[in-house]
């Protein structure tokens, strides 16, 4: 069998495009041509009408909207997150997840809020031990599922680096380098 991408197992010179031999190929030399298509190449500069085509042909798709039956506190964490990440980051089969992170975080957020309006003369109530109990362990349970989903997303800094890579950061601020967030001398 010949190892030529532009011969058909025939040996005869090929100038079909989706050439078995010629795919073999493709992932090393990128798509290939055939004997036509290269004579029809323009050479030299693109004009700016070229330019400015292919500057639209690139452009990415706009961020996911949030979904309707997000609470307004979850679709804003919604925008929060999608705003900081690139538009094709959350893919269409992953936005459920992502809406039940940002249904976790809200409702952790909530609860939170309950939590710190709670004061310590309501313990001396029948109850209340138990009250704070239960508030405490629905907040935990949603930090939870926060961070699963957010680990799901990938969107947690630690699946975001290689262990080599965040290993190497770690060495550089014990190294004694100036830290961004402590004020200057």
């Amino acid at each position: 069998m010949s190892l030529d991408p532009f011969h058909d197992q025939g040996g005869e010179v090929s100038n079909r495009r989706n050439n078995a031999g010629a795919d073999r190929w493709a992932p090393f030399f990128g798509k290939t041509r055939t004997i036509f298509e290269v004579g029809q190449m323009k050479r030299g500069r693109k004009s700016s009408s070229e330019l400015a085509s292919i500057a639209i042909a690139t452009m990415a798709a706009p961020a996911p909207d949030a979904p309707y039956d997000l609470s307004d506190e979850a679709a804003e964490i919604w925008r929060t997150i999608v705003a900081t990440l690139p538009a094709d980051f959350v893919p269409r089969e992953m936005h459920d997840v992502l809406a039940a992170h940002c249904r976790h975080v809200a409702t952790g957020r909530f609860i939170s809020r309950e939590i710190d309006r709670f004061t310590f003369d309501w313990l001396k109530v029948d109850g209340g031990i138990d009250r704070l109990a239960k508030l405490t362990a629905i907040r935990d349970r949603e930090v939870r599922g926060a961070l699963a989903t957010a680990r799901a997303l990938r969107l947690t800094s630690q699946s975001r680096y290689r262990p080599e890579r965040a290993a190497t950061a770690r060495q550089a601020l014990a190294s004694g380098l100036e830290k961004p967030w402590e004020p200057r001398e």
